[in-house]
């Protein structure tokens, strides 16, 4: 409902979306694997987890601004 209205008033964005919407479900869905994971007193699950919090925030940062822009 929301995406082809987008898509009347600024072209080819509901696809774009979609997409940044689907690599935000990847990496909360690693993020889940990670914390379900049972290296928890690894350091590589630490890398992991500092890895995957990183990789979050940025790409919800990027994704607000480009939202907030349009």
């Amino acid at each position: 409902v929301i995406f082809p209205a987008l898509d009347i008033r600024v072209k080819n964005v509901a696809r774009a979306y979609s997409l940044e919407h689907k690599g935000e479900t990847d990496l909360f869905d690693h993020l889940f694997e990670v914390l379900n994971s049972n290296l928890h007193d690894d350091d590589h699950f630490r890398r992991e987890l500092a890895g995957c919090t990183s990789a979050i925030q940025t790409s919800l940062t990027q994704h607000m601004s480009k939202e907030e822009e349009q």
